[in-house]
């Protein structure tokens, strides 16, 4: 259901795309637009395999300059265009796609959270104690203090010594 969702949005989009451009086809740069045409069919067409396992292999891939400075080149094609219509579409493409990743790897939620909930309790704990650890050391800082001073004015008495 989710994933028929998220594919007819980015044909919806994609279809925006394309009415954009014959509205505007003296203004638009035929550039960004079939950098953006392209992205959305590229989208549409890989949707299956936005996954975190497929993410974190494309992340150990070695990135070469020249896909760099391509990647860049396009980032500001598109930033730098002066149609606002052009950089929704660009976002939308971008969400329908983490959306696809997140539907897809939705299997590793029974991985994930037996995982993650007691990592999130643990993290929790360890700053309650921390929290309680240094309040405590500070009011053994004050007492010592006190005592320390008691001690120095001659004022020292037992009770004193004991009073927190």
């Amino acid at each position: 259901m989710f994933r028929m969702e998220i594919r007819y949005k980015l044909f919806e989009t994609r279809d925006k795309l394309r009415n954009f451009k014959l509205e505007n086809i003296d203004a638009c740069d035929n550039e960004t637009f079939d950098l953006l045409d392209e992205y959305a069919s590229k989208t549409i067409n890989m949707l299956p395999l936005y996954n975190f396992s497929n993410l974190y292999y494309a992340s150990k891939v070695k990135r070469d300059e020249k896909l760099s400075s391509e990647i860049s080149k396009h980032t500001e094609l598109i930033k730098n265009s002066k149609f606002d219509e052009l950089r929704k579409i660009d976002k939308d493409i971008t969400r329908a796609a983490v959306k696809s990743l997140l539907v897809n790897s939705g299997g590793w939620i029974y991985i994930i959270v037996p995982i993650v909930i007691p990592i999130i309790l643990l993290i929790f704990a360890i700053a309650m104690i921390t929290h309680s650890y240094s309040k405590l050391k500070s009011k053994l800082i004050v007492s010592s203090y006190k005592m320390s001073y008691a001690g120095a004015t001659g004022a020292y008495n037992s009770h004193l010594m004991y009073e927190f």
